[in-house]
């Protein structure tokens, strides 16, 4: 609790755990023989939707428990080691998971204004339950791969942050096919991201 009188069930947790038990006994307790086959698959998309939502949160968590030290005061010194330790996770999940924190979170700045996430469309998107973990993981790589150096991190303790080299290349990696992509589409999708990288620059060289 805390000085306001706010404790940990407040926060929708103790809903959230029912729920979770009510569906999990009609799931797994064979509830489901009325259902029709529509239903099924509505019920695999929305559940699947509450899993991407739930793994969006851990992005302000993570955030959280970076503005408080708490990786550092655990002993662990970092925060990888930190979720592992915290959460049993193995060190690439953990990783991953920091990696979407350093480009999705907002991070208090020196200055105490609150920045916005270095993928703000993408951290949007992946809010809504729209798109998984793993998706986000594979846009920040492409990011990455475009990003000019940015300055230094936004927070103590944490690695610096490339720049987003435009809001119009991250809404390009954030469509996918409804079918596996063919080997020409992937070209194709490559082909405007590398087009959007030779833009960026090109302005860089004109400004100089």
């Amino acid at each position: 609790m805390d000085s306001n009188g706010v404790t940990l069930d407040d926060c929708g947790i103790a809903e959230l755990a029912a729920a979770v038990s009510t569906l999990s006994e009609s799931i797994q307790g064979g509830k489901m023989s009325g259902f029709s086959d529509e239903d099924i698959v509505t019920l695999m998309q929305r559940i699947e939707t509450c899993k991407r939502q739930l793994a969006a949160l851990d992005t302000p968590l993570i955030v959280e428990a970076g503005e408080r030290s708490l990786h550092s005061r655990s002993g662990a010194g970092k925060m990888v080691p930190f979720l592992r330790h915290t959460l049993g996770l193995s060190r690439y999940d953990a990783s991953v998971r920091v990696k979407i924190t350093h480009h999705c979170g907002e991070f208090v700045q020196q200055t105490g204004h609150v920045a916005p996430p270095v993928l703000p469309v993408t951290a949007e998107v992946f809010a809504t339950g729209e798109i998984s973990r793993d998706h986000v993981r594979h846009i920040v790589d492409v990011m990455n791969h475009l990003a000019c150096p940015a300055g230094p991190g936004l927070t103590p303790g944490w690695d610096p942050l490339p720049a987003d080299p435009s809001p119009q290349t991250e809404r390009i990696t954030l469509q996918r096919p409804t079918a596996p992509a063919s080997s020409a589409l992937r070209s194709f999708v490559f082909s405007l991201l590398l087009q959007a990288s030779l833009s960026l620059c090109l302005s860089y060289l004109l400004v100089l």
